[in-house]
């Protein structure tokens, strides 16, 4: 009932029109009170950290910002052992249900960033210190 989760910082790429792939780490903190997936309430404190990737996107019929999917993942191990549950104990499925993904990305967006002068010229500045630095 306390479980608290603290976004760390948030970055997105994308537009208004398309909509934004974002990033956000976070800090999970709350007491285990009540039965979970891991089983009875132990009454232990835990704090254990993850990544939730999310792709938010205008809704055409009302215009409201809202999240089309999401993806978390979050250290699981560190929670069960705060919790002082014993891994093999832990119930879970026999078999990993959650369908394979091609690692294609949610949504594409372009064109690609181009460098400009400024930033080729700064790009071969590092370049000829590199090559000097290695040359020593």
């Amino acid at each position: 009932p306390d479980i608290k989760i603290h976004i760390t910082d948030c970055v997105c790429k994308g537009n208004d029109i398309d909509g934004y792939k974002c990033g956000m780490p976070d800090v999970l903190t709350g007491t285990n009170l009540g039965p979970s997936a891991y089983g009875p309430p132990t009454g232990r404190f835990a704090r254990w950290t993850g990544l939730v990737e999310s792709l938010v996107k205008q809704n055409p019929a009302t215009g409201q910002w809202q999240y089309y999917a999401e993806w978390g993942v979050h250290d699981e191990w560190s929670l069960i052992q705060q919790l002082g549950l014993d891994f093999a104990r832990v119930p879970r499925p026999a078999l990993n249900n959650e369908p394979l993904h091609d690692c294609s990305p949610l949504v594409r967006f372009g064109p690609e960033p181009a460098i400009d002068k400024d930033d080729k010229a700064d790009q071969e500045w590092h370049e000829e210190q590199a090559a000097k630095a290695a040359a020593v």
